[in-house]
């Protein structure tokens, strides 16, 4: 709403709400001393932490998504100090990301080794097993397509900064790899998270809008073409009536 009608005092509820929702993910963390208390303990099961592993790791992706919201409502203000203060944002947001990527991932191959370690037994007792852990592969595969939308359109989006800023951004942290921003987005897209439209909309607006207004395949209008009719004909089933998939299919024969 507040990116809608630029209005100072919904972008400055928008702002507030945004910092609360961080504060509520914050402060659900567990705190030095309780860390250490577990620690010391060592009767602690150490399956009782699963769960909160996941579970904090969603609030950390929430914890950024609020972030890059923030400097986006920071840079809409086009000022100096709102540039530099949004930048500074996303800044924390990218290595929020990217930790929980690198451990997502990490978590995603433990698991996946427990599960080749253990003998052959029953669905039923896999199961059971699988729900003692704490940790489902369903859950996991939910929090990669979570983090990998904001994730792969870091990369996507600094991968199209011009060579000569690319490499000052690059010093700042801020890595840009087109490739991995794709699959990111292509994962997430795929995945049961609740962005995953949003995902598949960046997907199509990066192949039927940014390749060819940057010319990003030189002369050729058409490159990104059947990519994005691949994602329409996929999600076709889903959105059959949905007005931005129906603007993007006359965006694409409006290309050809």
């Amino acid at each position: 709403n507040a990116m809608m009608t630029f209005e100072e005092e919904k972008m400055q509820l928008a702002c507030d709400d945004l910092k609360t929702t961080e504060k509520l993910c914050e402060s659900e963390e567990v705190g030095v001393i309780e860390t250490i208390k577990n620690k010391i303990k060592k009767n602690v099961d150490v399956r009782k932490s699963t769960p909160s592993m996941v579970d904090r790791l969603q609030r950390q992706i929430i914890i950024a998504d609020c972030q890059v919201y923030l400097a986006v409502l920071s840079f809409v203000k086009q000022e100096l100090s709102a540039y530099i203060k949004g930048g500074w944002i996303l800044r924390k947001a990218w290595k929020i990301y990217n930790k929980c990527y690198l451990d997502i991932n990490a978590l995603q191959e433990l698991y996946q080794k427990k599960l080749t370690e253990e003998p052959l037994t029953s669905d039923a007792a896999n199961d059971n097993h699988i729900v003692a852990e704490g940790v489902s592969e369903e859950s996991l595969n939910r929090l990669k397509g979570a983090v990998s939308f904001g994730y792969g359109l870091f990369h996507l989006c600094i991968s199209m900064v011009p060579p000569n800023l690319l490499k000052i951004i690059n010093l700042l942290g801020f890595p840009g790899d087109r490739l991995q921003g794709l699959s990111s987005l292509m994962y997430a897209s795929e995945s049961k998270d609740m962005k995953a439209p949003l995902a598949t909309l960046a997907l199509l607006w990066y192949h039927t809008v940014v390749r060819p207004f940057f010319a990003l395949d030189g002369s050729d209008n058409k490159a990104g073409l059947d990519e994005a009719k691949e994602i329409l004909l996929k999600k076709e089933a889903a959105y059959p009536n949905s007005s931005l998939f129906m603007f993007f299919k006359g965006r694409i024969q409006r290309l050809e």
